[in-house]
């Protein structure tokens, strides 16, 4: 089963974000977002398709749209993207930051092993 993953992170910082969808499937995307020192759960509709592109996440509270700025940035299979993450709270605030998203191919083996949780300690 082909699972591609993404990410985004502040320019050289460590991600915050990471999500995973199945291959030709329509179930949700999952992932775990980064927020003042917590680690939650997040998920996109479509599968796939819901974590490219200029995805949108929705966790308890929280909605996350991340929009595409430019083309890749270097080569090889799957270079990072520039990109604005909007994290917008129930209390409608929606503090921002730029930097990129990477979609890959493969999850990566680092989140299959350790599971979400560890992955953003």
């Amino acid at each position: 089963m082909l699972m591609p993953s993404c990410s985004f992170s502040e320019e050289d910082a460590p991600p915050i974000l990471y999500a995973t969808g199945v291959v030709a499937s329509n179930e949700p995307s999952q992932g775990i977002v980064k927020v003042s020192g917590y680690v939650e759960r997040i998920g996109a509709p479509g599968g796939v398709a819901g974590i490219t592109g200029d995805p949108t996440f929705t966790g308890r509270g929280k909605t996350i749209s991340i929009a595409i700025r430019g083309p890749a940035i270097g080569g090889g299979e799957s270079p990072p993207r520039p990109a604005t993450l909007t994290y917008e709270r129930a209390d409608g605030g929606k503090p921002f930051l730029r930097g990129n998203l990477a979609v890959r191919s493969v999850t990566n083996g680092l989140v299959s092993r350790r599971g979400w949780s560890q992955v953003l300690a």
